[in-house]
């Protein structure tokens, strides 16, 4: 929108001046500054700048144009060297404010873009693009009361202005006002159909208000205009996931995998399904193409292991569980297993590496006693790792279990079955095993790893079924 305008004032300089080495300068750079070449344009502009000749009216518009150059190759620093010299020759100019306001916002120095803009709103009260400006740099410092304000503002003096309601709509969305942000995000659409950030951040709306047929269908039209939108496909899977279209999931995580294939957190989510639906080679290399882009992800390691540990490679497992004990978690597996801080998690992955560990043919204990050593609370799952260690018995680990559950459904119970079913198969007792296990396969939500376990190990135990 800049750049029209900024033709409009060449052509009208062209218009009343007589052609000119500097003028001549200015319409070639224009021309290759619309060809992209914006290295030529601003040498160009710097030839017609030096010209001696040239009006002040037309260095202007040469300034102009040399600083929206400089602002896309991202040279702010010159940018705002320009609307310095514009400003030197007209004090007054509300949109030179306005622009350089814009490149100390590209450059993080918010400060400085909120005078700029309280400037050129001094200048001119009624700017709407000004008060919207200066409201997304609020909204950038979590100053959302002002954000709000401005945005208000905004909208008073232009009320069909779609860039506004979206800009309003990420402050909603921000502070939490799903509804309000949904509401302003629609009136973007209605106003601008093909706003494509609109439709997306919609989308995360609606998600988050558990919308989510209608987050679906907003991700889908995210994806009719924009079609290799590798964050959408993304976003829709992980919708798929929260409904349990798990093929869904897959096929789109693939295809963000195929648009942006170093994207670590689609391989990690997609591993996750396969994981839950017993494709454990998948799951061991969408873990590992994980791991090779961030190498200490103890999630990462620990999914890993337990994919292995799944498919009956139990040394692997084991030191991958002791890997991810020494590594940073991201609270995703966490959250997948009830587990609400770094110590539960940790525990998690004691408890597996030390059934790992059994399953290799190795004791364990003695490494187990020694990490739980420090550990005094009785914080869930501390009970399970106890009752592996010997100190309380399966029916006191279920009447934990089941004092830890109140009010939460099975959560723990369901745990608390898998680990004395796993322990049980360990000392040879099958029919007990299976009687815990078909109570952990009943109970756990899908999405728990011992959900899956106790999937594995019935289908090991009762192969015909």
């Amino acid at each position: 929108m800049r750049r029209g305008w900024l033709a409009m004032c060449v052509l009208l300089g062209l218009s009343r001046t007589a052609l000119g080495d500097g003028l001549s300068d200015i319409r070639s750079a224009l021309r290759e500054q619309d060809k992209g070449h914006d290295q030529i344009g601003i040498l160009l502009y710097s030839s017609a700048i030096r010209d001696p000749a040239l009006s002040d009216a037309d260095r202007r518009v040469a300034y102009y144009n040399r600083a929206d150059a400089y602002r896309v190759d991202g040279q702010y620093d010159d940018a705002i060297g320009d609307f310095n010299q514009i400003l030197r020759l007209n004090p007054g100019d509300t949109i030179a404010y306005y622009n350089r306001g814009e490149a100390y916002w590209a450059k993080g120095d918010r400060d400085k873009a909120i005078a700029d803009y309280t400037e050129a709103l001094r200048l001119e009260p009624h700017a709407a693009w000004a008060y919207c400006a200066r409201g997304n740099v609020y909204r950038a410092k979590s100053d959302y009361t002002r954000a709000l304000q401005d945005y208000n503002a905004a909208l008073q003096y232009s009320p069909f202005d779609p860039w506004i309601y979206y800009s309003r709509g990420m402050a909603y969305k921000d502070t939490g006002d799903y509804p309000r942000a949904i509401a302003d995000y629609t009136e973007a659409l209605r106003l601008d159909p093909k706003y494509v950030n609109a439709y997306f951040f919609r989308a995360q709306s609606q998600r988050a208000v558990g919308a989510l047929d209608q987050a679906v269908a907003d991700y889908g039209l995210v994806l009719r205009l924009t079609p290799n939108n590798a964050t959408a496909y993304y976003n829709r899977a992980n919708v798929y996931r929260d409904q349990g279209a798990a093929e869904r999931a897959i096929a789109d995580y693939s295809q963000a995998l195929r648009l942006s294939p170093r994207d670590a957190w689609a391989y990690f989510n997609r591993a996750q399904l396969y994981l839950q639906q017993g494709q454990f080679e998948n799951a061991i290399a969408d873990y590992q193409n994980t791991l090779s882009h961030s190498s200490q992800n103890a999630d990462a390691l620990f999914g890993l292991g337990a994919a292995q540990y799944l498919s009956g490679r139990y040394g692997p497992a084991a030191e991958a569980m002791s890997q991810s004990l020494g590594a940073a978690s991201d609270s995703m597996l966490g959250a997948d297993s009830g587990a609400a801080d770094g110590d539960a998690q940790a525990r998690y992955r004691l408890i597996w590496r030390y059934l790992a560990r059994r399953r290799a043919g190795q004791d364990g204990t003695a490494e187990l006693r020694q990490a739980m050593a420090g550990a005094q609370d009785g914080a869930w799952p501390a009970p399970v790792l106890n009752y592996l260690l010997g100190a309380i018995n399966a029916d006191q680990l279920r009447a934990k279990a089941a004092a830890a559950d109140a009010g939460r459904g099975h959560d723990r119970s369901c745990e608390a079955w898998a680990y004395i079913g796993e322990a049980q198969l360990l000392s040879g007792e099958r029919d007990g095993a299976l009687q815990q296990l078909q109570q952990a396969h009943a109970q756990c939500p899908a999405n728990f790893i011992e959900a899956t376990l106790a999937a594995v190990e019935l289908r090991r135990l009762t192969p015909a079924q």
